[in-house]
């Protein structure tokens, strides 16, 4: 039989006591990890909950601001309206008494105001028809050209329609004789062409020139620019068929023929025919648009006895260089160039003609 001492078995008991211990030390030691685990993850989930709500309310508070903002301007808004609306109501309360007043005037300052504003109507009436008065001479006065005055002369004879082939006047306008007995011309100082004929021998057309062309470049800049002559008729010589002719030496120009009876002309020249007696004056124009219209073209015009006669003839763009020519047959005239309107007026009021 075995026989334990004491010593022994209290050693026996200490040492299952700390081994249930150690045990139960290991068992709590992996209670508490397992926990801390667990507590660990859950603080990482509120954290996130906290910075969403935290970011939730940032946008929210931002929204609100703007919000808020939005709503006072609105207000604002509202106020400065309801401010205007009040003025305007003070003001019309204002002149509703100053009506009310009015109408309680008396009869003779009601009857004093009442002449006045007829007054001022009749005012009124003659300054809007001085506006349209101004209006309708404004208008006028843009369609209305100027005048361009130039000093001119007759200093060339044809070469072609002249005396005879020897062109025995060609030299000596005022005072040539044709050598060959043919009719011929002379041009006197005062504007005066005397056609002198033959009895016994056909008598020639005679043509010449004046010395200055009509030019765009002689005209005005912002207006439209006139050119204008006259001849005056002077039956001086009898002759069954006598005519003149007026224009420009440009195959491209019309112009005018003067004469009683048919007209023959071969070609295709632009010409106006009319009739004459002695003394009848005839006319001939061209007017050049302001140097800015550049899409307008010239035009001639002819009129008699101071009125246009017949259409306008419009003229090629380049038609920039416009000598005055005439021709005579069996009659006399009388140029004026206005080298002295205040002395020797057109028949034609030049200052008047529109476009």
């Amino acid at each position: 039989m075995r026989t334990f001492f004491p010593k022994k078995i209290n050693y026996m008991k200490n040492w299952r006591n700390q081994k249930v211990k150690r045990k139960n030390t290991k068992k709590q030691s992996e209670f508490n990890w397992e926990e801390w685990a667990q507590l660990r993850k859950y603080h990482v989930k509120v954290v996130n909950k906290l910075n969403k709500l935290n970011g939730d309310y940032k946008d929210s508070s931002k929204a609100m601001l703007n919000e808020k903002n939005e709503l006072a301007k609105k207000l604002e808004k509202i106020n400065k309206e309801n401010l205007k609306l009040r003025e305007e109501k003070n003001l019309n309360l204002k002149e509703l008494e100053n009506y009310r007043n009015a109408c309680q005037l008396p009869t003779d300052e009601k009857t004093a105001l009442l002449k006045q504003n007829n007054q001022l109507s009749l005012e009124l009436q003659r300054a809007n028809s001085e506006l349209t008065k101004c209006k309708n001479e404004l208008a006028l006065n843009l369609k209305l050209v100027r005048y361009v005055s130039i000093e001119n002369r007759i200093n060339e004879i044809s070469n072609y329609f002249t005396c005879c082939g020897n062109k025995c006047i060609n030299s000596n306008l005022s005072e040539g004789t044709c050598n060959s007995g043919h009719s011929f011309i002379r041009v006197q100082d005062d504007g005066i062409v005397n056609y002198h004929s033959v009895d016994d021998k056909i008598n020639n057309v005679i043509g010449f020139y004046a010395q200055n062309s009509f030019t765009k470049a002689a005209g005005f800049c912002c207006h439209y620019s006139l050119f204008y002559f006259e001849i005056t008729m002077l039956e001086d010589v009898k002759d069954k068929f006598c005519y003149a002719k007026i224009g420009f030496y440009n195959n491209e120009a019309p112009s005018m023929y003067i004469l009683n009876g048919p007209l023959n002309l071969n070609g295709t020249e632009l010409y106006q025919k009319s009739p004459w007696k002695d003394g009848d004056v005839f006319g001939c124009g061209v007017v050049f648009p302001s140097k800015k219209d550049l899409n307008i073209l010239p035009y001639v015009f002819f009129t008699k006895n101071g009125r246009r006669n017949g259409n306008k003839f419009s003229l090629k763009e380049d038609s920039d260089n416009l000598r005055p020519y005439f021709k005579l047959l069996s009659c006399s005239i009388e140029i004026n160039f206005g080298n002295d309107l205040e002395n020797e007026p057109f028949s034609y009021n030049t200052f008047k003609h529109n476009i």
